[in-house]
């Protein structure tokens, strides 16, 4: 199946997390990738923003508490069964 995991994770750090109100980004890739990364290599405009922080803490604990990324999981299996039921009647 199609991971829509990724799909997810790329979408809720780079536009929600900050409500669309706070800019806020995050990196998120493997030990691979980020082991690749040396300090000053990586950085952002507002980084360090103690109010962007705390806005992004909350968003995670949103994300978790509502088991959005099951949830999402869950409706990503559905919608892939019903686009291959459809690639089938054609």
């Amino acid at each position: 199946m199609h991971n829509c995991f990724n799909c997810l994770f790329t979408q809720i750090l780079g536009k929600a997390s900050g409500g669309g109100v706070i800019p806020i980004s995050a990196v998120l890739a493997d030990k691979d990738v980020m082991l690749c990364i040396q300090p000053g290599q990586h950085g952002s405009t507002f980084g360090g923003n103690p109010m962007a922080s705390a806005i992004a803490i909350g968003s995670v604990e949103v994300i978790k508490n509502e088991r959005l990324v099951e949830r999402y999981q869950m409706h990503c299996q559905i919608l892939y069964c019903q686009y291959i039921l459809i690639t089938m009647q054609t």
